[in-house]
């Protein structure tokens, strides 16, 4: 089975990018670079190593297009599989040996378990592997004819909601995915803290404004798009939790609010477009 390994870089760790680069120095690994900074120290860790490819963005046209770039990649170089990796991410080799036992015409994609890099705090399982609704795309192994079917990823999202909007999309068309729990990835969260409230542990992200109007944004868009599995109660209720735990919790909070605001209406006001793969 013909797979590629596709990473989206932007001004990513370098001792991240070493870790990738050694760790599946015997794959083919495509690199897309979203107008990183450091884009000379990234040229330099990837200086004599063949098997890498590099494509760089003049600007930062987001995670959908660079993820639409790779699997563009793959389908003109006869890839069938892509195992689609964040810059901070550590999937040990291993686990792709697990994915390629469970590959199937209607499994779109194959997914993980995830633990915070900057915690103890990984999913526990009960069954080895199960099919879920969704999935994050960093550790997640694509099916390329099914990813062209179902026209790529949405690039007016940009950042947040790409992965599960296009898993809404992947159960409607009655494609699966699959989880190997068997299988663990090592990811960054972000700033990640864990409080607590009456015994109930509360997760804070403590995402800048511009990503707190993106989540916003993209919740209400995805949702519009995909009416029929709205659920208007559950988005109303999620968005009150994220003002609930910016005002409690975080810092900048008025920013933060005024970003979500305008992600709201900014996400109400779209028209719905559809993917740009043809």
């Amino acid at each position: 089975m013909k797979y590629l390994i596709g990473i989206v870089l932007y001004n990513p760790e370098i001792k991240n990018l070493y870790f990738n680069l050694q760790n599946w120095e015997n794959n083919k690994i495509v690199l897309i670079d979203n107008s990183s900074k450091n884009i000379q120290e990234i040229e330099e860790a990837i200086t004599k190593k063949d098997n890498v490819i590099l494509i760089k963005n003049s600007i930062n046209m987001g995670i959908a297009q660079a993820l639409n770039q790779i699997m563009e990649y793959a389908v003109e170089n006869s890839f069938q599989w892509v195992l689609t990796l964040d810059q901070d991410s550590k999937f040990h080799k291993e686990g792709i040996q697990i994915y390629l036992k469970n590959i199937s015409k209607e499994i779109a994609i194959i997914t993980c378990r995830v633990q915070n890099i900057n915690t103890t705090i990984s999913e526990e399982y009960i069954v080895e592997k199960e099919y879920v609704d969704d999935c994050i795309t960093s550790g997640s192994f694509h099916n390329v004819e099914i990813w062209q079917k179902l026209k790529g990823f949405d690039e007016w999202l940009f950042i947040d909601y790409v992965d599960f909007e296009y898993c809404i999309r992947v159960k409607k068309q009655n494609y699966k995915i699959l989880k190997c729990n068997s299988v663990l990835m090592q990811h960054s969260l972000g700033k990640l803290e864990i409080k607590s409230i009456l015994g109930k542990k509360i997760y804070i992200t403590n995402h800048s404004p511009l990503r707190c109007y993106y989540l916003l944004r993209n919740l209400i868009y995805t949702y519009r798009k995909h009416k029929e599995i709205s659920n208007h109660q559950n988005i109303y209720i999620r968005i009150i939790k994220q003002y609930i735990k910016i005002l409690v919790f975080e810092k900048d909070k008025m920013k933060k609010c005024k970003a979500m605001n305008k992600g709201i209406f900014d996400g109400m006001r779209k028209e719905i477009y559809k993917c740009h793969v043809q």
